[in-house]
């Protein structure tokens, strides 16, 4: 028998059609994607001309921000989308983990941006081994997922941020099929700060100005019957009928103890809340103390509180480490505490490297730390010291400036903790103010000062009142106009015996009410750089007003109603900036900036 010719199989008449019709196809699909990326071309040109007329207009920045990514993501149709993957931006110092650590199968799970956006990450037998595959990011390129929670061995819940959308909604991620579920889907509210109950089958989350609770069944939320709940910033499961929640950023605060029963939900108010200054977070113990960590009105810093059997009345725990400083974590029979600006652990001596998160999984201990020469990322406990697991994808710069504590004392004897990142006796200055103000700048990399540093400033990381790590009494100092008086105659009388002719203050977030007092009371800077500040039109009129230079700096999703001025980065984002690209072109145009200054 003679074998059919290749010409007649080719060009049979159903295979005919067929190859024609598929040949059709492909081309109705590439006059439609360079149809689409000429029209997108021509709306961004029109967007370049309303920016160049009016560059003063957010509104013409956004758009023509908007315009150049989906250009840009147009532009690269045959190329495989961003997946998380490390080898898809270039090593940099600019990625960390956040500051969450869980389990998953006896690994370590967490998420970070070493590869743009925040991914979820296992720890296995010291690799970090991306948990997302290419298939299941095909529609979520863009989102961040953060707080990765396993709720069995291949499911895990996230909470998640889509770029250009400041709201965030929930996410289960199934690594048996590879496949993100999402499940609240509201991208009108903003759903968050969730905690599972002992099964992993109930949640609670914020939704908005409430809170919800739901049976996490088959992939899908069926939520609870209850009353008016207010949001909970914190909560935690008691057992698998009962949790606390905890409402209010500031005092006062209100601690509330909820009841599930037959899918409904009743949550009556405590007195405990009465008396809190600051709240840090519930905790539970292996031994089955249930409790709180804040600052109390009679405490000088945060301990742990155990809450009684009626959930009515709190005492000190016994399990407070004795070691002087705010307790911050209590886990596994381990503390964790602050002082001065550093965090470590019961578990060691050791104090350079801070410590933001502990976890034991088996007989092991691991953290989320940093040090003077890795951004946060996964530490192991090894012989009472920790070693730092920097993730590939991070790459330290060649030379790192070694942070400097220094004290400075002012007339009336107060003092105000710095750290200086740079060279000696440098003629140019960053003076840095920390957002929060409940918070404080370590001794521990900072991808900011180092880049500073190679545009030869050096950095003076200022820890002003209002700070944490001091105790209450300095912490309660952030409106005291006589501690913010001192403390800045200080700084700035450090500055001119050091010769620093060229200073510039940087604020990142509540950091900009120290901005306002410098300026208003007549200290000497050359520059201001605004960064996330709240009211950022008053800062920007007292600058002017002073004929000094303003450079301000903004996310997209992060507009307060009273931000009515330009805005030098409008990078893509919320309060902070999450992704290399972004913080690449700050000091691309940082450097402009720097150039219009030594014209000035």
């Amino acid at each position: 028998m003679r074998p059919t010719p290749l010409k007649n199989l080719l060009f049979s008449q159903p295979k005919r059609i067929y190859f024609f019709l598929t040949l059709a196809i492909l081309l109705i699909a590439l006059i439609v994607h360079y149809g689409t990326i000429s029209d997108n071309a021509r709306a961004l040109k029109a967007a370049r001309e309303a920016y160049r007329s009016e560059p003063n207009s957010p509104k013409a920045q956004l758009n023509l921000r908007n315009l150049e990514r989906k250009v840009k993501v147009q532009e690269s149709f045959f190329r495989a989308p961003y997946d998380g993957r490390a080898d898809q931006l270039p090593a940099n110092s600019f990625g960390q983990a956040q500051s969450f650590l869980e389990e998953l199968n006896g690994e370590p799970l967490l998420a970070g941006n070493w590869s743009g956006r925040f991914r979820p990450y296992v720890f296995r037998k010291g690799h970090y081994l991306s948990l997302f595959q290419e298939r299941p990011l095909k529609n979520f390129e863009n989102f961040d997922f953060y707080s990765p929670t396993p709720i069995s061995n291949h499911e895990i819940l996230f909470a998640g941020e889509e770029l250009g959308n400041k709201k965030f909604d929930l996410f289960l991620y199934d690594t048996q099929k590879a496949k993100i579920v999402p499940l609240t889907n509201t991208p009108g509210s903003d759903n968050g700060d969730f905690c599972l109950s002992p099964k992993k089958d109930l949640i609670a989350f914020r939704q908005d100005q409430s809170e919800r609770i739901a049976k996490l069944f088959d992939q899908t939320l069926h939520y609870f019957d209850g009353s008016e709940m207010p949001e909970f910033q914190r909560c935690l499961w008691v057992n698998q009928n009962k949790f606390l929640g905890l409402a209010g950023r500031e005092k006062p605060f209100a601690i509330y103890s909820c009841e599930t029963n037959n899918e409904k939900a009743l949550c009556t108010q405590s007195s405990l809340g009465h008396s809190l200054q600051d709240f840090q977070d519930f905790y539970k113990t292996d031994d089955g103390e249930i409790g709180f960590i804040a600052l109390k009105d009679d405490s000088e810093f945060r301990q742990a509180y155990a809450i009684n059997d009626g959930f009515k009345s709190s005492k000190l725990s016994l399990k407070n480490p004795k070691a002087k400083g705010d307790v911050l974590e209590i886990t596994d029979g381990v503390s964790r505490l602050g002082f001065e600006s550093r965090y470590w652990s019961t578990l060691s001596n050791e104090k350079t490297s801070i410590i933001f998160k502990i976890k034991k999984m088996g007989s092991e201990f691991f953290a989320i730390a940093a040090d003077g020469n890795s951004s946060k990322s996964l530490a192991v406990l090894d012989r009472e010291r920790w070693k730092i697991q920097a993730h590939p994808n991070f790459s330290a710069p060649s030379t790192i400036s070694e942070p400097k504590e220094i004290w400075l004392q002012a007339a009336n004897a107060a003092r105000t903790q710095a750290f200086y990142f740079g060279a000696e006796h440098p003629k140019k200055v960053v003076v840095w103010f920390h957002g929060g103000p409940k918070e404080n700048v370590s001794p521990r990399f900072n991808p900011y000062f180092q880049e500073l540093n190679r545009r030869g400033f050096g950095v003076l990381a200022v820890n002003y009142p209002g700070s944490t790590g001091r105790g209450r009494e300095f912490q309660e100092s952030f409106k005291n106009s006589g501690a913010q008086s001192q403390s800045m105659k200080s700084v700035f009388k450090f500055l001119s015996d050091n010769s620093a002719d060229e200073i510039i203050a940087w604020s990142i977030s509540t950091g900009a009410e120290m901005q306002k007092f410098i300026l208003k009371n007549g200290f000497r800077v050359s520059a201001v750089v605004d960064q996330a500040g709240q009211n950022s039109t008053e800062l920007r009129e007292l600058a002017l007003d002073r004929h000094i230079p303003y450079f301000s700096i903004r996310g997209t999703n992060d507009y307060f109603p009273d931000d009515t001025g330009f805005f030098d980065v409008l990078y893509e984002g919320g309060h902070d900036i999450s992704f290399f690209p972004n913080f690449r072109i700050l000091f691309e145009k940082f450097d402009a900036f720097l150039a219009r200054l030594e014209n000035h």
